[in-house]
């Protein structure tokens, strides 16, 4: 569920539930506890005073992990496609013992 998506059902919900959440500090509170914890971690040190800042800041941190999310899938399937050899996996075999010798 996008940041778009939750914030029109927590919208729908909260019409149902003005007695609750009578301020919007109390909002705001209860948005973010219902995020994925990767958002919640972005908005540790963000002191958001509306529901529409927080929202905004919130589909910031959504669209730039999706970013990340990309690069780094992007970054493994070009690194599966490299024709160099990797150095530590291109070193020569160790020599094989011959039958007579014996082992120190």
């Amino acid at each position: 569920m996008t940041i778009g998506q939750y914030e029109r059902h927590f919208q729908d919900l909260s019409t149902f539930s003005i007695a609750l959440l009578p301020m919007e500090q109390h909002q705001i509170e209860r948005f973010q506890d219902g995020l994925q914890q990767e958002l919640r971690k972005g908005l540790v040190i963000f002191q958001s005073r509306t529901m529409r800042e927080l929202v905004k800041v919130t589909q910031t941190l959504e669209s730039l992990n999706e970013e990340q999310f990309h690069t780094r899938r992007q970054e493994r399937a070009e690194g599966m496609k490299r024709k160099e050899p990797i150095p530590y996996l291109s070193r020569p075999p160790f020599p094989r013992r011959s039958e007579g010798q014996t082992q120190a």
